[in-house]
């Protein structure tokens, strides 16, 4: 299945993948008519205790709006909890869809 979200000015469609440190799901958004890179939304700390169906967004810096965009398109849960790692704060969510295997 194919997940779709608006991101600013683009119509993207979600690529998973995997972060090669811990396995742990990293997802990107490209846009959908051309399949160029828009952003990485996920980021990945090591030191961050998550659950298997759990995420850490980023919206800061160029993502920001990211958060809104994926709730909205029902990609994920509201935040659960915040992450706090040098200057910044990163929502950890439920992933709410089915990520295909990879």
């Amino acid at each position: 299945m194919v997940h779709k979200v608006k991101f600013k000015q683009w119509n993207c469609i979600l690529e998973f993948g995997q972060y090669k440190e811990n396995d742990r799901i990293a997802i990107s958004l490209v846009e959908e008519e051309t399949g160029e890179d828009v952003a990485t939304v996920t980021i990945n700390l090591d030191k961050v205790s998550l659950s298997d169906n759990e995420v850490i967004i980023k919206d800061y810096s160029e993502n920001e709006g990211v958060y809104e965009a994926l709730v909205k398109a029902e990609i994920i849960s509201r935040a659960k909890r915040y992450i706090h790692s040098g200057f910044i704060s990163a929502p950890v969510c439920d992933l709410l869809i089915t990520v295909p295997k990879i």
